[in-house]
């Protein structure tokens, strides 16, 4: 990553890489010395997430550098995680990874480990794999039957089934024929698709539904919205007064893929968003809150270690602007982390954040 982010592309990072091989070479760190993280992000968000890091780590591997991966990264927000990143972990040993992150105790990722081996062949006469599943009792894998497809009539979906399933075309027709019958649009949002919103919300809560399903619907919301925009605009939810909300990613963390998925569904709930990006100071939250007199400011940080910059961040923004509130989140922050810094809400998930601030502008009506 550079100061613009993660990039998406395989030759962006490669760049990167080279640039970072090429600084160390004139501070006098030989190659052999350096360990490479292509950075592993979720395939939920692309299916080609894994390929691009893949490729990198092959391709550093046959230049003689080193790699490392955090492995568990890629199935975040997908169901039985456990089968993603063992698929991933014996990928990455194949491309030639030279390290990895992982959970030593959990048996299905040291079963990929020894099973790799084995298959390679670097482990002789299958000694270690054999004396790791000798240890194991019983049947260690559990079988689930693959579940049944089934043919959808997209035309007859409903709006709000339209987009719980993630259909943007039948969220369009449905919407088109919801106006054909003089539904008012602002009725069609606060209905149709706010109603869908909190079943998705509470699905998504209970683990129902994931991540994937998540964008999937987001990109129906958005397909529906495309078509009431000339109806109504965004405009109409704006009279009550600010309705915006600041969005930022703590300084030391680059992963926005929970921050992107709220600024969508802020911006289809008819919020003004103000999106900060990634890699920001408490500084300039605390700036901008003050210049755009926001009343929610939303923080997202992947991991534990930018807590203290979030608790800074929040002290500030209470400081200056009493009035605001916070939300705070991240796939590793717990509510007793959120508790902690002073944050007004936990949020584990975007939609719950959502109706936060639902609460925050209702209340201040």
């Amino acid at each position: 990553m550079d100061e613009n982010d993660i990039p998406h592309t395989y030759e962006e990072r490669m760049a990167i890489a080279l640039r970072i091989i090429d600084a160390a070479k004139q501070e006098g760190i030989p190659e052999q010395d350096l360990l490479i993280d292509p950075i592993t992000v979720p395939i939920g968000t692309s299916p080609q997430n894994s390929q691009t890091v893949l490729k990198m780590v092959s391709e550093l591997t046959r230049n003689g550098i080193k790699t490392i991966l955090g492995i568990s990264n890629i199935s975040y927000g997908l169901p039985y995680r456990e089968a993603a990143n063992c698929a991933f972990f014996a990928e990455a040993m194949q491309a030639g990874v030279s390290a990895v992150i992982i959970n030593p105790n959990q048996g299905t990722m040291m079963g990929t480990y020894v099973a790799h081996g084995a298959i390679r062949g670097f482990d002789k006469g299958c000694r270690k794999y054999i004396a790791y599943y000798e240890s194991v009792p019983g049947d260690a894998m559990v079988s689930r039957p693959m579940p049944k497809s089934s043919m959808l009539d997209l035309e007859k979906l409903s709006l709000g089934e339209a987009i719980e399933k993630g259909y943007p075309k039948a969220a369009v027709s449905a919407v088109q024929k919801l106006l054909e019958t003089h539904e008012k649009p602002v009725d069609i949002i606060n209905h149709e698709i706010a109603e869908t919103l909190d079943s998705i919300s509470a699905k998504f809560k209970e683990k129902k539904i994931y991540l994937p399903q998540l964008l999937m619907s987001s990109e129906a919301v958005n397909a529906a919205f495309n078509v009431l925009h000339d109806k109504l605009g965004f405009a109409g939810s704006q009279e009550e007064g600010n309705q915006e909300v600041l969005l930022a990613t703590i300084q030391g963390n680059f992963q926005n893929v929970g921050k992107h998925i709220l600024h969508l569904l802020l911006r289809h709930c008819g919020y003004t968003v103000t999106d900060l990006g990634s890699n920001v100071s408490a500084e300039t939250v605390v700036q901008n809150a003050l210049e755009h007199h926001a009343r929610v400011v939303a923080l997202s940080a992947l991991l534990p270690f930018a807590i203290p910059e979030m608790k800074k961040c929040v002290e500030e923004v209470h400081r200056k602007v009493p009035d605001c509130k916070i939300i705070a989140g991240g796939p590793m922050l717990t509510e007793k982390d959120v508790k902690d810094i002073g944050a007004d809400c936990w949020a584990p998930n975007a939609v719950e954040a959502i109706h936060f601030v639902r609460q925050v502008f209702a209340d201040k009506k």
